[in-house]
């Protein structure tokens, strides 16, 4: 699992109904000693992570919904860090990039005047510095992925399937 992919995802479809699917991994929980637990319980939507005497900074998560189907059901599932790390990383991203639109605008506009533009220094600046941002992510994935690695077994284990994760 650990790649490129910012949060890898899986697709299945099984021929059981979401509230047998859903027995299936509480009932995993509960007879092994599970290092995981559910958090939120929906209809068709769980968020299964890790036990707080385990969690740390770049600790995964994985969002499976269950949807109904005529010949059983499809279960999508969503690996992610928490939902703080990565709502920062995306403002963060979305600030960089910002920053690179305006600075890149206003030096060209005042370039253009045949006037200094001192500020075009930050476009580089701040590629750097998301590219500081994307390797810091991949750190934060090598230092979770054997928890992400649990949590996939976990969920194969429970519902007796291979997953493929794309």
């Amino acid at each position: 699992m650990s790649s490129i992919r910012i949060r890898p995802r899986f697709k299945i479809l099984i021929d059981k109904d979401p509230e047998e699917i859903i027995r299936m991994i509480t009932d995993s929980m509960k007879n092994g000693k599970s290092d995981f637990f559910v958090e939120s319980l929906l209809n068709s939507f769980l968020v299964i992570k890790i036990k707080e005497s385990n969690q740390h900074v770049w600790s995964p998560h994985l969002t499976i919904s269950i949807e109904k189907k005529e010949t059983g059901c499809v279960i999508r599932g969503l690996y992610g860090p928490k939902q703080t790390i990565w709502s920062l990383f995306m403002f963060l991203y979305t600030g960089i990039g910002v920053g690179i639109l305006f600075a890149g605008l206003y030096g060209l506009a005042r370039q253009s005047l045949n006037l200094e533009a001192p500020i075009l220094w930050l476009v580089p600046i701040l590629f750097g510095l998301a590219l500081f941002l994307y390797l810091l992510a991949q750190l934060g994935q090598k230092l979770s992925a054997q928890q992400m690695f649990d949590i996939h077994h976990f969920i194969e284990k429970s519902i007796d399937r291979k997953l493929r994760i794309y």
